[in-house]
């Protein structure tokens, strides 16, 4: 099933799956290759602080600063959580 009502902005193809093994050569940016499980979470963590930090700027923006500290310290636990796919 896909879900069609949120955007992609990139397809992780785990490179040990070879059931995918077509999504390799591909040329596309939103496409990205990951050789392991341990590449794979720091991605992900990494995008999620990506997310909350975009989240606290944009209430920041619009004065709402007690959300925007809920995001921006979501945002630095994901970088923590990043660091233990290191």
């Amino acid at each position: 099933m896909l879900i069609t009502n949120i955007p992609l902005t990139a397809v992780y193809n785990l490179r040990a799956d070879e059931t995918l093994a077509s999504l390799n050569d591909s040329k596309s940016p939103h496409i990205k290759v990951i050789d392991s499980e341990q590449e794979l979470m720091r991605h992900l963590c990494m995008q999620s602080m990506l997310g909350f930090f975009r989240q606290a700027i944009e209430n920041q923006k619009i004065g709402d600063r007690g959300i925007a500290n809920l995001f921006a310290m979501d945002a630095l636990q994901s970088l923590r959580n990043t660091a233990e796919y290191e």
